[in-house]
């Protein structure tokens, strides 16, 4: 799919089922090409904070009997079965003094308390890379459903037929919509806009769509980051350089006609690949 040559190719099941008096199509597909690093990623980082607030607790954790001991782990372990882990377990007992109840030294003749025997659980866990990869390949899997028809060449109208390829083309590309609205409202603040005519409306409109598209091409070449050419990191806002700017001191050379930069040495990094991106000559930082 695409022209380039980095476009994501992908595996597509076909099919269609009658659901309730309508011919739905089923369209199974799932990306190939090396995506599912995306979800070990996600299952190694993800998954391990899960697995420890899941079992960790076990480590102070005491119980009256085994029973309850068992019970309480038992319960925890299907929590877990979302993610690629080895989980195993054991539950031990331990005997310990018991505590008086009173304070202070204890009376001549009485006798000691008795001891106290509590049971715990010990867990131990190892991330599984072969079992990570299975159910990365299984989560890689995607469905849709959709009422289009199906056809075996492409329409100039969807809704008269559609391959499974272009049904794949038409909702992978509904992110863009998505993304646009989250930019209208959050980017550019068209959520705190308000119309009082359809003139208005409409040109207000086309401003903001024209300061979204502005908006994006700006952000996709600021973090180019292909053939090893510079980029600012996409954690980096202009509110950032501007606290870099603020905390940094700029002292000027008339001698050597050169300008040396007085700060962090992250931050100083940052502040010249920003200029070099931004093409922007450090020297123009003085007014």
């Amino acid at each position: 799919m695409g022209v380039r040559k980095d476009s994501p190719s992908y595996e597509i099941f076909d099919t269609h089922k009658e659901v309730e008096g309508n011919t739905l199509r089923f369209i199974a597909y799932r990306c190939t090409g090396g995506k599912n690093n995306r979800s070990l990623d996600y299952y190694q980082k993800v998954g391990s904070k899960k697995i420890e607030s899941l079992f960790g607790k076990f480590r102070k954790k005491r119980f009256n009997c085994d029973v309850d001991a068992r019970n309480d782990i038992l319960t925890v372990l299907p929590k877990a079965e979302s993610f690629p882990y080895k989980i195993d377990y054991k539950v031990v007992s331990e005997t310990h003094p018991g505590k008086r109840k009173g304070r202070g030294r204890p009376k001549k003749g009485e006798p000691a308390p008795p001891d106290v025997t509590e049971w715990r659980v010990d867990c131990t866990w190892e991330f599984d890379n072969a079992l990570a990869e299975r159910m990365a390949e299984d989560y890689n899997v995607r469905v849709i459903v959709t009422s289009v028809p199906k056809a075996e060449v492409t329409c100039d109208n969807p809704g008269n037929g559609a391959t499974g390829k272009d049904i794949l083309k038409l909702y992978l590309n509904q992110y863009v919509v998505e993304h646009s609205f989250r930019e209208y409202k959050s980017g550019v603040g068209a959520d705190t806009l308000f119309f009082q005519s359809t003139a208005r409306m409409e040109v207000l409109l086309f401003l903001i769509a024209l300061g979204t598209i502005i908006r994006n091409l700006v952000k996709i070449l600021l973090r180019r980051d292909g053939s090893g050419c510079k980029c600012i990191p996409k954690n980096v806002t202009a509110l950032k350089l501007f606290r870099t700017l603020t905390n940094m001191l700029i002292e000027f050379d008339p001698v050597e006609n050169s300008i040396v930069l007085d700060g962090d040495e992250d931050d100083t990094d940052l502040l010249l690949v920003s200029c070099e991106v931004l093409g922007l000559e450090p020297e123009r930082l003085l007014g």
